[in-house]
């Protein structure tokens, strides 16, 4: 879920694309409600291509920007 592009957000039929590494399939994975809600509403506030922007700095391992 860490590489889940906005891109792979398909609100029209309510799923999410999971792109396959090399030994597995593409899939289709629907949401809830919920998640719907929560993902339009950071789409709105998105910077990056990634729906979770996962970065480091000098102070920690790594920061993730939460999606709301």
């Amino acid at each position: 879920m860490a590489e889940l592009k906005w891109t792979d957000v398909d609100f029209r039929n309510n799923q999410l694309h999971i792109t396959p590494n090399k030994t597995e399939y593409h899939r289709f994975v629907p949401m809830t409600q919920d998640l719907r809600n929560a993902l339009e509403l950071a789409q709105k506030h998105a910077k990056y291509e990634y729906v979770v922007s996962v970065y480091a700095n000098q102070k920690t391992q790594a920061v993730v920007t939460p999606i709301i």
